[in-house]
């Protein structure tokens, strides 16, 4: 399959050969690790990033469905970057040829055993085992939401209660993702997989096209993205460089090795490790405010979640242009991009505690060279 693919979308193979226990493959070198890494640096990408991405995925599979294939396990841990940042999708262990839709039976061979990875599986997968073209399409709408909300949509405790709210098709979305968005997932997270958008036949209400045309891709031209740099920030661009670092102790400029104790301490860190958490009120609407669980993750993001059910019920990402300011005695609003968020803290200690934290935590992430 991948010596009969050529896509700047997908990682070339350029040849294999076979060892006394071997089977060896030279693939293309993708130098900035996986996008798995990058959303577990950026939990929360920007818009235009995540706009871009998801339309370079559309291009791949697009091109890999063309030809009768099913990757059967899309998920960012086999997506790679490649030198300037663009995807390219990766690891075709499961992958397929297929050439029958869902409704033809007679053709359809006896069912091989279960593919793919749980958060991503689709429904028809665990009703049936019949995994094709449009799995990787309800896979794809995994990847958007996990783009705007650090997680997937039927994440569970375990892999049972994950497998049963794929079955009953029971996920929601937090109150900030963008509504383009939402409605996008929306028609790919469907339970029947002749109705997903894009697994129709050319020149359906469900192709391609339609898909291409929906209005989460308004700014994009899809046949000029690998002509156009990913609008990937700068601060991504070094973390990346950072996380994807083969040891501590790289070799300077000088090609001697570097004791330098802040790179040490960068390599070290374990990215999602939890700054500050607390129980504080956050602003409902326009008079109220709700009590919920806010956590300062170590990669400057804000997650705030049920204070009952513990639910993650949205999350900010602490841009370079964010900032965090005191109100009142026990109030302070973060900035983001123009958005505004309020919180008030339970006294006035917990409150400047929190502000100093949120200060801290930008400043050491965007911290100027």
């Amino acid at each position: 399959m991948l010596i009969s693919t050529n896509h700047p979308n997908i990682i070339k193979m350029f040849f294999c050969f076979r060892g006394e226990d071997e089977l060896y493959f030279a693939l293309e070198y993708a130098s900035n690790g996986t996008l798995s890494k990058l959303l577990k640096a950026y939990k929360i990408i920007s818009y235009s990033l995540a706009i871009y991405y998801t339309a370079e995925l559309i291009n791949a599979l697009e091109y890999l469905h063309s030809k009768g294939i099913a990757h059967r396990d899309l998920k960012p841990e086999n997506i790679l970057l490649g030198k300037d940042f663009h995807l390219k999708i990766a690891d075709f262990g499961t992958a397929m040829f297929v050439n029958k839709s869902f409704d033809d039976k007679e053709s359809e061979e006896e069912e091989e055993d279960f593919v793919g990875t749980a958060e991503y599986v689709s429904p028809e997968v665990l009703q049936s085992g019949d995994s094709g073209l449009a799995s990787d399409l309800w896979a794809l709408g995994c990847i958007i939401y996990k783009f705007f909300t650090g997680t997937t949509p039927f994440l569970r405790d375990n892999e049972y209660l994950t497998f049963d709210a794929i079955a009953n098709g029971q996920y929601e979305f937090p109150n900030n993702v963008p509504p383009k968005a939402v409605n996008l997932c929306k028609k790919l997270l469907v339970m029947d997989p002749n109705k997903r958008l894009g697994s129709g036949p050319k020149g359906s209400d469900f192709d391609y096209e339609a898909l291409k045309k929906d209005p989460f891709f308004e700014a994009i031209e899809f046949e000029l993205l690998h002509l156009v740099k990913p609008p990937i920030e700068t601060a991504i661009i070094e973390r990346m460089k950072k996380i994807n670092a083969k040891k501590v102790g790289e070799l300077d400029s000088s090609g001697e090795e570097s004791n330098n104790e802040e790179t040490t301490e960068v390599n070290t860190e374990i990215v999602d490790k939890v700054i500050k958490e607390g129980i504080i009120n956050k602003k409902s609407g326009w008079l109220f405010y709700k009590k919920c669980k806010l956590e300062l993750i170590s990669n400057s993001q804000l997650a705030y979640y049920d204070s009952k059910t513990k639910v993650l019920k949205g999350t900010i990402l602490l841009r370079e242009d964010a900032k965090v300011k005191k109100e009142t005695d026990k109030k302070f609003v973060v900035v983001v991009t123009g958005k505004k968020y309020r919180f008030e803290g339970s006294t006035l200690d917990d409150t400047k505690e929190w502000i100093e934290a949120i200060n801290k935590a930008i400043n050491n992430l965007f911290i100027k060279p």
